[in-house]
């Protein structure tokens, strides 16, 4: 019925805010621990020598993921998030729910046309050679890997101004150095 309709819309509009909000508070958190903490100092030293500016970090909002294994979850549940709601983050494994996708990487917020975190891109620096190198978040309510690009946020008013058109680059770090 129409009532039905109209209740489920509501909700998967109030799920997407949330998902919004999550992924904002999180890109914050990442790029505090980044600047502040002392568990971003190998972040920070890997940044350096990829001759990343502080200008580009704080433009990119780049992020640092803890090693803890049990930071995020405890993390995001102390700031009031239901384990339903982080099931379906994209935060999280779907093998183990408490079992953070990112860990001991440097992260790369994916952001939406707005300018709203929809998503990271985690580089490893733990040196473990059986973790991926990079792993990205998987696709979400508010993330379609097919419609969002990294960067493309930071580089649509230059493009609108018809300056230089869009360069596709393939890796984060090559549209962070082309910025």
């Amino acid at each position: 019925s129409g009532q039905a309709r109209f209740f489920d819309s509501k909700f998967k509009r109030e799920e997407k805010e949330n998902l919004y909000d999550l992924y904002s508070r999180l890109s914050n958190a990442f790029h505090y621990l980044l600047q502040s903490s002392k568990e971003g100092e190998k972040a920070r030293e890997y940044l350096e020598k990829r001759n990343v500016s502080q200008e580009m970090i704080s433009r990119f909002q780049l992020g640092y993921a803890p090693l803890n294994k049990d930071w995020l979850y405890n993390f995001l549940r102390n700031k009031g998030y239901s384990d339903p709601f982080l099931k379906q983050s994209g935060l999280f494994s779907q093998k183990a729910d408490k079992w953070p996708l990112f860990r001991g990487r440097l992260m790369f917020p994916i952001r939406d046309r707005q300018g709203r975190t929809i998503a990271f891109s985690g580089r490893d620096l733990t040196g473990d050679e059986k973790a991926p190198k990079y792993i990205n978040s998987p696709e979400t309510q508010i993330y379609q890997k097919k419609e969002n690009y990294f960067g493309l946020d930071e580089a649509k008013n230059t493009i609108a101004e018809g300056k230089i058109g869009p360069i596709l680059c393939e890796g984060n770090f090559d549209v962070v150095a082309m910025h």
